[in-house]
């Protein structure tokens, strides 16, 4: 199994929200990176709407947030409900509470703004010279300071419990489509 890295939490922290788009649809992306052999590759790459539906519809599928794509220690997991998933029109949205004051202070600080994603390619068409992701399966959505998918740079957002309403409509529509 290939894993890719791309470069764009579980209890309470004293009511810090983070919420992010750890991809964002139909923006092309320089990767460079090294082949099965151990070579250098450069392409364009890009991640289109439905990339991700399977592996959200699978619960058996583990995803977990972390820092700079350090699996061996996850901030949320989406088994225990901690971390919230969902593919919307713009891209994956994350949203979870931080557990962490050291990694609060680094979003604050602006040191961790952007977002990436670690996934297994599963179904790619190329078009034009660009590979286009259609589906993969998704391992992990992280903070970092180097997101290949520059775009992503910036949308990280805290937001104190209090003043939780966006990502309170987000989480009663994602509750209403599970029902469907």
């Amino acid at each position: 199994m290939h894993l890719r890295r791309h470069s764009p939490f579980k209890y309470r922290y004293e009511g810090n929200r983070l919420s992010f788009y750890a991809c964002l649809f139909d923006v092309e992306t320089v990767i460079n990176e090294l082949d099965e052999q151990g070579r250098a590759v450069t392409y364009t790459e890009v991640i289109r709407p439905g990339a991700f539906t399977d592996s959200l519809a699978d619960p058996s599928v583990e995803v977990v947030f972390d820092i700079e794509h350090d699996t061996e220690h996850p901030y949320a997991k989406r088994s225990d409900g901690s971390l919230l998933l969902q593919e919307d029109p713009r891209g994956l949205f994350v949203s979870t509470w931080l557990t962490d004051a050291t990694v609060s202070a680094r979003v604050e600080s602006g040191e961790l703004d952007g977002c990436s994603f670690l996934f297994v390619p599963r179904v790619n068409r190329t078009a034009n010279g660009v590979v286009e992701r259609v589906a993969v399966s998704l391992h992990d959505v992280c903070l970092t300071a180097t997101p290949a998918y520059p775009q992503t740079h910036g949308t990280v957002h805290l937001r104190a419990k209090s003043n939780d309403t966006h990502v309170r409509y987000l989480l009663a529509r994602y509750r209403l489509a599970k029902m469907k």
